[in-house]
C-alpha cells in the first residue's frame, strides 16, 4: 500500500508539473552585459564583455516552486557585434531571431547572447590565432565556430573554443546559479527565478548551428538537448568521443539550404549513425537557408521534444518506471 502511495504523489506531481510548463507564456525582455575572463591557447589572460538578451516569464504565468529550464539561443553571423545596437534595447531581431522565440510556448529562461564582432588586431587572442592558423581565421574568435568558414566539417581538436563561445557557454554557466543582473533596459537590479539544472538547453542557426555543435562536442551530455539548424560541426568527435551517443540532438538543414550546410547534416548524420547515437539530423522541405529556422522551432513537435528533455528523468517517466515496477512485482506476488 505505501508503494502505490508513492506511484500515485508522483503521478500527482507529473500531472501538475507537466500543466505548469504548458501554460501560455508572457516574457519581459532584459538587457545585460557579461563580463568573463579564461586563459587562452596560448596563456595570455583575457577578459571580455558581451551583452546579452533575457526573457523572463512574467511573474503569475509560472509556479516560482516549480525550476525553470534554461534555452540558449545562438544566432547567425550577421548579428554580431561590438556591445548594444541603437535598436538593440528595444527589439529582439538585432541578434536574437523571432523565429527561435516560438520557443516560449511555456515557461522558461530564454537567453540570447550576442556574438563578439571584431577581435582587435592588437588582442591576444587575435594574434594568437594569426600566428597559430594565419590570416583566414585570425578573426575566427568573433563567430561561435573558431573555424568558421570551414567548408562541411571540421576538426574540433584542431582549434580552441572561440571567444564569443567561451563566453556564451559561461554565461549559461553563471545562470544556473540564479545570479542578479543590471537590466541596462531600465537600469534595474533583478534576479532569475530558480533554474532547472538538468534542464539547459541550447539552439542556434546558421553560424549559430556552428556553435551548437562545437559546444556539444566538447561537452558531452552538458546540456540537456541541442538542436543545431544549418549548422557545420565535426562528424569526427562521435567516433573519439562515445560519450556522444547518449547526447540529445535533433540537427536540421534546408532541402534549399546552401551545398555545404547539406553536406554537413548528411555527415554528421552518419557520423550519429555509425556511433549508435540518439540524436537525429534531418533535411527540412520546402525551406531555403534563411526559412527553416522559422519551420523548425514553429514545430510543435520539435518544441515538446525539447522540453521533455532532462539529464534526469522528469517525474512522468519516473511514474511509467514506478508502474512497470508496480507489475513486476504483482506478477512475482502472484
Amino acid at each position: 500500500m505505501n508503494y502505490l502511495k508513492f506511484v500515485v504523489a508522483f503521478f500527482v506531481i507529473g500531472l501538475t508539473s507537466w500543466g505548469v510548463r504548458a501554460q501560455p507564456l508572457e516574457s519581459s525582455l532584459k538587457v545585460v552585459n557579461y563580463t568573463y575572463s579564461y586563459t587562452t591557447a596560448g596563456g595570455a589572460s583575457v577578459t571580455r564583455t558581451i551583452p546579452a538578451k533575457i526573457y523572463v516569464p512574467a511573474a503569475g504565468t509560472y509556479d516560482p516552486l516549480v525550476p525553470l529550464p534554461i534555452v540558449m539561443y545562438l544566432h547567425g553571423s550577421g548579428e554580431r557585434g561590438n556591445g548594444i545596437d541603437v535598436d538593440g534595447l528595444a527589439g529582439i531581431d538585432s541578434w536574437a531571431f523571432s523565429d527561435s522565440l516560438q520557443l516560449l510556448d511555456r515557461p522558461a529562461i530564454y537567453v540570447a547572447p550576442r556574438g563578439i564582432k571584431d577581435l582587435a588586431t592588437t588582442d591576444a587572442e587575435y594574434l594568437e590565432n594569426l600566428a597559430r592558423y594565419g590570416s583566414d581565421y585570425a578573426s575566427s574568435g568573433e563567430y561561435w565556430l573558431n573555424n568558421y568558414g570551414s567548408t562541411d566539417s571540421y576538426d574540433h581538436n584542431a582549434f580552441p573554443v572561440s571567444a564569443s563561445l567561451r563566453g556564451a557557454m559561461s554565461l549559461g554557466d553563471t545562470l544556473l546559479t540564479t545570479p542578479t543582473f543590471t537590466n541596462l533596459v531600465d537600469g534595474t537590479n533583478f534576479t532569475l527565478p530558480s533554474v532547472d539544472v538538468n534542464r539547459q538547453y541550447l539552439v542556434g542557426w546558421s553560424a549559430g548551428g556552428d556553435g551548437v555543435w562545437d559546444a556539444i562536442v566538447r561537452n558531452p551530455l552538458k546540456y540537456a538537448a541541442a538542436i543545431p539548424v544549418s549548422g557545420v560541426g565535426d562528424p569526427g568527435a562521435f567516433a573519439s568521443t562515445p560519450a556522444l551517443a547518449a547526447q540529445q540532438v535533433r540537427a536540421f538543414a534546408a532541402d534549399g539550404d546552401f551545398t555545404d550546410q547539406q553536406s554537413a547534416i548528411a555527415k554528421m548524420k552518419a557520423a550519429m549513425g555509425n556511433a549508435g547515437g540518439v540524436g537525429t539530423a534531418d533535411l527540412v522541405a520546402g525551406t531555403n537557408h534563411y526559412t527553416v529556422s522559422n519551420a523548425v522551432f514553429g514545430s510543435l513537435d520539435n518544441r515538446n521534444w525539447l522540453f521533455a528533455q532532462s539529464l534526469v528523468p522528469e517525474p512522468s517517466s519516473l511514474l511509467l518506471g514506478s508502474l512497470g515496477l508496480l507489475a513486476l512485482w504483482r506478477r512475482r506476488r502472484a
